[in-house]
């Protein structure tokens, strides 16, 4: 049974889609009212275009569930959240876990595109325009990037005159450029990081605010001039290394380094113990030992220990921080007064032969010394009475020159006398079995800026940040924000004081001398390497005793912890009273004797920060990951505010399967009769709409709407179609 499917009669023009074409109004509504049609109940009639600000269920969870993965991830990343540290049972199999996340939320974005762009398809099919045919296969291509090189795309871009294909073509091409990517940025967001993360300071130590105060300036810490009155007054040279604020603490390290060297060669690079558990590292460039020239650096034994106890004060003060799994403290400049380490290079020229002679004229090379200028300076000549220095009671004499009435840019060096056997090797004239060999040295240093860390729970050992002592000195914008170091030859005469009872003469001469632990005489088969040996020697031992003149400076931290926090801190506070103090012992005007006397403290920054997983933006391709994410998002924004000025909702046409049934259902183009779309790429850049039927009860794909065979209608919003 078939009835008669009446057009309404305000199917108007203000009813249709903006811009519909109706020649002629009555002649269409007497056309449609001769039409028979079947009736609703044999055939499925729905409304595939609704003026309605509702949005179809499954298109708008893939939207919100997508945008609020991507919210979640991100706020993650922006707070820097940690997330668990590396010895956490099953950790991996966690980690597994967040990559099906990541996969769910790349299908969840995929499916978002997928309903952006097929709304704008179908949006400017039912245009007074229409679309090109390139581009309808493209829509349901966005996961495949090789669609955007087919000819179908080409052409469709290319070739279509109407301004639409910019805007659409860049829509699918960014589409295309997302859906691409999104699976490894949402990957790289996702899967916890493993690396250093920064702790919150006011939390892990009690409201120290993240940095102490040094109860001394910033000139007594690293004075320009270092002399003997900066030494430790209990210093005695009748307890060598039982006091570690002397400067000869470690001449028993710098011993043990000469022997093993003698032995096998071992590296200049040892560690010092200091108070509180933790070490640091003493060390001095291993190359080049042709030229005699040796670069040594230690960082500031206060800093050290004062790293060490700064650690127990936070354990102590909040007693959640002591599960940290693997902490790490950095010791940072908290304003433009950096901190500083001495840097001492020293170079010893090739030896002159004193065997004979009184006077002799002694070079003190200065040709691989680096200065803050950049500059070089010319050698110093001196003629030395070598009297003191030809006796061979032991096998070295050792003593200190002062340089400054030769020169305004060094005020230290050094004579060391050694007896050699094969004297051939170092002096080819020579006769005889052995020679007495003079050389001279000349120190250069300097306080160079370093940033310091010190993990407790692995080495306990103070890591400076430039390990290559190379680097520091040919680093121009590392050099020109140091400072200049004068060593005055009373600091260094004290640090080489006699020792009574002994057999050598003095504490330089006691250490010089274990290189001949191995033979007799030292041997001229060496060469060059002894100016090496004993360039590294001084170069390790002043470095050493310049970074101990503030061995006794104290920190200050003004601690504001909960009561709680306090009988924490009480716990050791026997430990802690020489350098911390705790709010009963701070005086009560602190914060203003500190601002009322800036010159006399100075401030130091603590970074700290624990070793695990962790999302976070540390590294470069977690940004580009983010603007992936962020670029989506935007996108989906767009689409809604977009979707509610229109008020057009779409119920048809939802995939690839939906129009090729729709291009079934339609009768044959002109276009296509007289074309092969297999042959002529022109083709994909005709453009396509989609129509009222000639019956107009049902929707077709057209290619020739303004052709001879007549004008169809576009569909009308609310209006039921087949």
């Amino acid at each position: 049974m078939s009835t008669i499917r009446m057009a309404p009669n305000d199917r108007t023009s203000d009813a249709l889609l903006p811009g519909n074409r109706v020649t002629d109004e009555n002649a269409q509504n007497t056309m449609r009212m001769a039409k028979t049609q079947p009736s609703e109940s044999e055939q499925d009639y729905h409304i595939p275009i609704r003026n309605t600000h509702t949005y179809p269920l499954l298109q708008g969870m893939a939207h919100a569930t997508s945008v609020v993965v991507a919210a979640a991830i991100l706020a993650l990343c922006f707070t820097n959240t940690y997330f668990q540290d590396l010895t956490t049972p099953n950790i991996n199999s966690i980690l597994n876990a967040f990559q099906f996340v990541a996969r769910f939320h790349e299908l969840l974005v995929g499916a978002s595109l997928t309903a952006v762009v097929t709304y704008y398809l179908r949006s400017f099919l039912v245009a007074e325009q229409g679309l090109p045919l390139g581009y309808v296969t493209s829509a349901f291509q966005l996961s495949s990037p090789q669609s955007l090189f087919s000819k179908e795309f080409w052409a469709a871009t290319t070739s279509y005159t109407s301004t639409r294909r910019y805007w659409f073509g860049g829509l699918v091409l960014l589409s295309v450029a997302i859906a691409a990517l999104i699976g490894p940025s949402s990957a790289i967001l996702i899967i916890p990081q493993l690396d250093w993360w920064p702790i919150k300071n006011d939390i892990a130590f009690s409201g120290t605010g993240g940095f102490s105060w040094v109860n001394s300036s910033y000139e007594s810490v690293w004075p320009t001039v270092v002399d003997a009155s900066l030494i430790n007054k209990n210093c005695s040279v009748l307890a060598l290394g039982t006091n570690r604020a002397c400067p000869y603490t470690n001449m028993v390290n710098v011993q043990n380094w000469v022997n093993d060297y003698m032995a096998d060669f071992a590296a200049p690079n040892f560690t010092v113990t200091e108070d509180s558990g933790a070490s640091k590292y003493l060390t001095a460039s291993k190359e080049p030992r042709n030229n005699g020239y040796s670069i040594a650096s230690a960082d500031m034994s206060f800093l050290s220990r004062s790293l060490a106890n700064l650690w127990l004060y936070g354990i102590n003060s909040h007693f959640e921080y002591a599960n940290v799994g693997r902490p790490m403290i950095t010791a940072e400049p908290y304003d433009d007064r950096s901190l500083l380490k001495p840097v001492m290079q020293v170079q010893c020229s090739r030896p002159q032969d004193i065997s004979n002679g009184d006077n002799i004229t002694m070079t003190f090379n200065t040709s691989s010394l680096l200065f803050k200028t950049g500059g070089k300076i010319n050698n110093i000549s001196r003629v030395i009475n070598a009297t003191d220095f030809q006796s061979e009671d032991s096998h070295i004499r050792f003593g200190w020159v002062d340089l400054r009435a030769d020169s305004k840019n060094l005020t230290l060096g050094a004579l060391i006398a050694a007896t050699f056997n094969n004297p051939e090797k170092l002096f080819p004239s020579s006769e005889g079995n052995s020679t007495r060999a003079l050389y001279a040295c000349v120190v250069k240093p300097y306080w160079v800026p370093t940033t310091m860390s010190w993990d407790p729970t692995t080495t306990k050992t103070l890591i400076s940040n430039d390990q290559d002592l190379h680097n520091i000195t040919t680093n121009q914008d590392l050099m020109r924000m140091a400072r200049d170091l004068i060593i005055d030859p009373s600091f260094a005469d004290y640090l080489n004081a006699d020792i009574s009872g002994e057999y050598f003469k003095n504490v330089m001469e006691f250490e010089l001398s274990r290189f001949s632990f191995h033979a007799p005489f030292f041997d001229g088969n060496w060469g060059t390497d002894w100016q090496w040996l004993f360039a590294t020697t001084i170069s390790l031992q002043l470095t050493d005793a310049i970074s101990r003149i503030s061995h006794n400076q104290s920190i200050y931290v003004f601690n504001q912890t909960t009561n709680s926090g306090n009988e924490a801190s009480k716990k050791n506070i026997k430990f802690l009273n020489d350098i911390y103090h705790s709010v009963d012992a701070v005086p009560k005007d602190y914060p203003n004797m500190i601002r009322n006397n800036p010159e006399e403290y100075f401030p130091i920054q603590w970074k700290f920060e624990q070793f695990g997983y962790a999302w976070g933006f540390d590294r470069i391709t977690k940004v580009l990951a983010s603007i992936v994410l962020l670029t989506h998002v935007a996108v989906v924004f767009v689409h809604f505010g977009i979707v509610w000025r229109k008020k057009l909702r779409f119920d048809s046409w939802e995939g690839l399967a939906d129009f090729m049934t729709l291009a079934m259902q339609s009768p044959p183009s002109t276009i296509l009769k007289s074309a092969s779309a297999y042959s002529k790429d022109s083709i994909y850049a005709e453009p396509v709409y989609i129509r009222e039927s000639d019956n107009g009860c049902s929707a077709i794909l057209a290619m020739d709407e303004d052709s001879k065979e007549g004008l169809r209608n576009r569909l009308t919003v609310g209006e039921k179609y087949q």
